[in-house]
């Protein structure tokens, strides 16, 4: 990736996180910047797709799942900046979690798989 587009990716990063560029260090700037350019580009892409305005509930769903997650990443590598490896690591896992169980409801008939998953939760 070009030093610039990281330097504006990191930028918008640290604005919506309320953090000073200056505390992330290049090594955490780097994930930074490859965590948020396909997730930036896949929002680009709905629109684009019909994805943002389908009338299925499952897109919108999968969607919303896709969007917390990111959000659960993005505190995750805040945290990471600022230093606190220990909360970092705790929602790290979370970030594992959800991501198998994305991917679970993904593989096939992912409105059935869905509808399980919540099921599923509902009982826990």
């Amino acid at each position: 990736m070009l030093p610039q587009a990281q330097q504006t990716i990191v930028g918008m990063f640290c604005q919506v996180n309320h953090l000073e560029p200056a505390i992330v260090s290049s090594a955490t700037a780097e994930i930074i910047a490859n965590v948020e350019a396909p997730y930036g580009l896949f929002i680009e892409m709905l629109d684009p797709s019909g994805l943002a305005t389908s009338t299925d509930p499952v897109d919108g769903l999968l969607i919303t799942m896709l969007g917390r997650l990111h959000e659960t990443v993005s505190g995750a590598l805040a945290l990471l900046a600022l230093g606190r490896f220990q909360p970092a690591e705790v929602l790290s896992r979370t970030v594992m979690g959800s991501a198998l169980s994305l991917q679970y409801i993904l593989a096939e008939h992912s409105g059935a798989r869905l509808v399980q998953y919540f099921l599923r939760e509902d009982r826990a």
